[in-house]
């Protein structure tokens, strides 16, 4: 079901009257135009992220972060572990 006819009030008489949208209202040609041309009463999900998201991005609080390579060397090491501890458990398995 196509969500987009609740964007539109139920009854306009604007557009009632005049056949093939020659009225003085016309439709948005795009989803954009419809969006904005939409009165909304609170802000989407996806706005309120996409907002989070760019203010988390451009954050330059001064926050100390590790370099890449140590992120690089940290995963490394930790997947490597990990596989070590399997195989070491898979073989102790296999001795018994």
């Amino acid at each position: 079901m196509n969500s987009s006819h609740a964007r539109y009030r139920p009854h306009e008489p604007d557009r009632a009257a005049a056949p093939n949208g020659a009225g003085t209202a016309s439709r948005p040609s795009t989803p954009k135009e419809v969006a904005d041309a939409t009165p909304v009463s609170a802000k989407s999900p996806a706005r309120i992220l996409q907002d989070q998201l760019s203010a988390g991005l451009n954050d330059q609080s001064g926050e100390k972060k590790w370099p890449k390579s140590g992120t690089a060397l940290f995963v490394v090491g930790t997947c490597g572990a990990f596989w070590g501890a399997v195989y070491w458990a898979v073989t102790a398995l296999m001795r018994k």
